[in-house]
């Protein structure tokens, strides 16, 4: 994917299906919390802290730093019926 998007230094955002999952691998504060909540899902995207080294190092972050969205119902669905996963 790098390849792709030729440039390592700007992080690919983290795809989250509910909050529930992204709160796994990221930190979610006060502000964060009633901004996922009011927006979410929709077209918001937050910057949150990671919670694992591991992961922070297998997106190539040079920062605690997780660009995260949750995804749209149609997205989801959209997702689910190519077997993205």
């Amino acid at each position: 994917m790098y390849e792709i998007k030729k440039e390592k230094t700007k992080p690919f955002p983290v795809l989250g299906v509910s909050k529930t999952e992204l709160e796994k691998i990221a930190e979610f504060n006060t502000l964060e919390e009633k901004i996922a909540e009011k927006f979410w899902p929709g077209q918001v995207t937050l910057v949150l802290k990671v919670k694992d080294e591991k992961i922070r190092q297998s997106l190539c972050l040079d920062k605690k730093l997780l660009y995260v969205c949750l995804i749209t119902n149609v997205f989801y669905h959209f997702l689910k019926s190519v077997n993205f996963w």
